[in-house]
């Protein structure tokens, strides 16, 4: 055999190889989504999970430009003028912000830092259970319900956003960025109706014959990979 066909059949296993890998790569991802399914107990509505991560950023960015406007009270010390007297405006808020790093002050980015953590880890959460394959170069099956650990949580998490949410509200009082803040509350509101309305509690079924299908197919394609890589290994040496 010549050194040129050795070379395109080299190649052409070498192509079968990567093909095969990636499809074992997709069968990893299938059989994993459908081990969680089998052991699922509650799941969500996939479009559910991806207005609520949507929801999850527009509040990360609303309490980043909450912080923005805290960060750039002035200083105590920036009332006092040897000059002139520095008129403060009165509020009829009574726990308000007097000036950077007061009490109130403190307690609002405290606030912004409980919904900020809260929010990373409920999007890290949801991210998990969505599942995607990070390289996707075909139109893979995506299922219309997906699995949640624990919806419970998840929804618990949620409500602590909004009371945190509202409590930061009555601090900035009747400004701009509190039409922002009411936004927000307003869409968790609506998320929470979709996740009573949507989520299937204690789903039982069993897909047992179907997953020992998808098994044997798996380490059917395993063998594969590991025979063309021999012969592509000899083909070398």
């Amino acid at each position: 055999m010549s050194i040129v066909l050795v070379d395109a059949l080299a190649q052409k296993q070498k192509s079968e190889l990567v093909e095969s890998s990636r499809a074992y790569y997709y069968l990893r991802f299938y059989a994993k989504q459908l081990n969680d399914c089998c052991e699922g107990k509650n799941f969500l509505h996939i479009e559910v999970l991806g207005n609520t991560r949507e929801l999850l950023k527009n509040v990360t960015v609303v309490m980043n430009q909450c912080k923005i406007i805290l960060n750039s009270c002035p200083l105590e010390d920036n009332f006092i003028s040897d000059v002139f007297e520095v008129s403060v405006l009165e509020s009829e808020i009574k726990d308000r912000i007097e000036y950077k790093n007061d009490a109130v002050w403190s307690r609002a980015m405290n606030l912004i830092s409980d919904v900020l953590t809260a929010a990373n880890k409920l999007n890290s959460v949801l991210q998990k259970c969505q599942g995607n394959v990070p390289s996707v170069e075909y139109d893979l099956a995506c299922p219309e319900f997906v699995p949640i650990s624990d919806l419970r949580n998840v929804e618990t998490d949620l409500i602590g956003i909004y009371k945190n949410i509202d409590n930061l509200k009555q601090i900035f009082g009747n400004v701009d960025l509190s039409n922002s803040l009411t936004w927000l509350m307003k869409e968790i509101g609506i998320i929470g109706q979709q996740f009573e309305k949507q989520y299937l509690e204690e789903v039982t079924y069993n897909l047992d014959e179907f997953k020992k299908e998808i098994e044997k197919f798996a380490e059917k394609n395993l063998i594969i990979m590991q025979n063309l890589y021999k012969k592509i290994r000899n083909y070398n040496n």
